[in-house]
């Protein structure tokens, strides 16, 4: 079975060999978060790696995604996770700017022409620089697997040496999942509606004091996406940035009066 990130997966009966470049970085991630706490209801699965090169093996669980449970205790339950690797130093010591400098590079420079994408860069260089703290890197709801005794299982992290990590940009990758519902308009892994979800994340994040990063986190997970979408689609990413700053721009109870 291949992922979309183009990994390939081969079920061996009690594990999962993945077969994905980033193998060595994953696995790190898997040993890592191992030795860290964890909130309730939180499972990080073992993992080991095999004789062979460019794959690793990670336990087989059996269970469903988080995009097809209705329970919002999945979104409490992700939070006090992240709460907690809030208190973990960033294993890569990396600067912020070197986030906004990948972005920019890597993907608002696609098009000389990407007027929205400029926009959006620009509009987040005016928000101060994310915390640097350990990290999942890609904690969307697709990367959450409900097992059978109701634990989260967390898979797929995004870890590497040139990856600036924030606890900030896990929670903006949550509402990614719910609150630009992205992977519903992608079609991805559509899954229920998580309007609760949302509403429960941007809640918390609100009690927290950490709405407006969160959202500017979320901005820049969407610019990053997009250029894995085919151009026929950059129209429907366009207007989803625009309808956020939008939004935050609009919102003097919880955002910058940009």
């Amino acid at each position: 079975m291949r992922g979309n990130s183009g990994a390939t997966l081969e079920y061996r009966g009690e594990y999962i060999r993945k077969s994905t470049s980033d193998y060595l970085e994953q696995a790190l991630w898997f040993n890592i978060a191992r030795t860290l706490p964890t909130s309730s209801g939180i499972k990080i699965p073992h993992t080991y790696l095999p004789q062979e090169e460019g794959c690793y093996d990670i336990e087989f669980i059996q269970g469903t995604c988080a995009t097809q449970s209705n329970s919002t205790l999945t979104i409490s339950a992700l939070i006090d996770q992240i709460l907690l690797w809030k208190e973990q130093k960033q294993y890569y010591d990396l600067p912020w700017d070197s986030y906004t400098s990948r972005l920019y590079n890597q993907h608002v420079v696609i098009r000389e022409d990407d007027k929205v994408m400029k926009m959006a860069f620009d509009f987040i260089l005016g928000f101060p620089p994310l915390p640097p703290t350990f990290s999942h890197g890609d904690l969307t709801l697709e990367n959450v697997i409900i097992d059978q005794n109701k634990n989260l299982v967390l898979i797929d992290p995004n870890f590497k040496p040139n990856l600036f990590q924030s606890y900030i940009l896990d929670l903006g990758k949550l509402l990614q999942s719910t609150h630009s519902n992205y992977h519903q308009l992608f079609n991805s892994n559509p899954g229920v509606d998580l309007t609760p979800h949302c509403q429960i994340l941007m809640d918390e994040l609100d009690n927290l004091g950490v709405l407006e990063q969160c959202l500017m986190a979320e901005i820049t997970h969407i610019m990053r996406l997009k250029k894995y979408q085919p151009t026929s689609n950059w129209e429907l990413v366009d207007n989803l940035l625009l309808s956020l700053i939008k939004e935050m721009r609009g919102n003097h109870n919880n955002c910058l009066r940009i």
